[in-house]
């Protein structure tokens, strides 16, 4: 069965290095051109919207798939970081690390955020659109409470 979705944003100069990103419903995002700016601005620039999208996306796989399998999360903190580089007049992404902090009930609640982590890795839909051209990392840290008070910690 053939499917698709159609997603439209919509981009206003404003000059001066920032341009006004419009999406669903006239939100709007401000966004700062690095390059012109110097680096040096308050806005998103459209690399942070890049990492923060591939970010986004593997947290909400990682949610889809820790539904499905009934997976009791207590709580979730994401954070990426992409490392850009140049190479004469082309800068690139060398790489992006996803890291994942997971706070379970139980060790058989551990073993399934392990699962939904290496789901999460293998269908992120916007990880799989960069593979081959820059490599991402995933890490999982899932912390459970032991019966004592105290953490245990696994990585993934």
């Amino acid at each position: 069965m053939e499917w698709e979705k159609k997603f439209k944003t919509e981009v206003t100069w404003r000059g001066e290095g920032m341009c006004i990103l419009f999406y669903r419903n006239g939100k709007l995002v401000t966004v700062g051109c690095p390059l012109e700016r110097g680096w040096q601005m308050e806005e998103l620039s459209p690399e942070e919207l890049f990492i923060g999208a591939i970010n986004a996306c593997m947290i909400t796989t990682f949610a889809y798939f820790a539904k499905k399998l009934g997976l009791d999360v207590r709580g979730i903190r994401c954070t990426a970081e992409g490392v850009l580089g140049r190479k004469g007049v082309k800068y690139t992404f060398k790489h992006i690390r996803v890291s994942f902090k997971l706070r379970v009930s139980s060790e058989s609640e551990r073993e399934k955020a392990l699962k939904a982590l290496k789901l999460a890795k293998k269908y992120c839909l916007l990880t799989k659109l960069v593979e081959g051209n820059v490599k991402v990392e995933v890490e999982g840290l899932v912390e459970l409470k032991s019966k004592t008070g105290g953490d245990v910690k696994a990585g993934a």
